[in-house]
C-alpha cells in the first residue's frame, strides 16, 4: 500500500509539472502544439507501478492457491 500511495504522489507531481509547462508556454488554447516535455518524466511512475504490480501479483497468486479447492 505504501508503494501505491508513493506512485500516486509521483503521478500527481508529474501532472503538475506538465501543467506548469503548458501554462509557461501558453499552450492551453492550442491542442495540436507539441509540449516541450520529456518522456522520461514518466520513468519513476512506471518503475513504481512495476514494483507494486509484482508485489500485488505474488500476494494474490498465493491467496488464490490457498483458497482453491484441492480438486481444481
Amino acid at each position: 500500500m505504501f508503494f501505491s500511495v508513493l506512485c500516486m504522489a509521483t503521478i500527481d507531481i508529474t501532472g503538475k509539472k506538465r501543467t506548469n509547462v503548458i501554462e509557461t508556454h501558453d499552450l492551453f488554447d492550442r491542442p495540436n502544439t507539441p509540449i516541450h516535455a520529456s518522456v522520461f518524466w514518466l520513468t519513476p511512475q512506471f518503475i513504481l507501478v512495476g514494483r507494486v504490480d509484482v508485489l500485488t501479483v505474488i500476494a494474490v497468486q498465493e491467496l488464490f492457491y490457498n483458497e482453491a479447492p484441492y480438486r481444481m
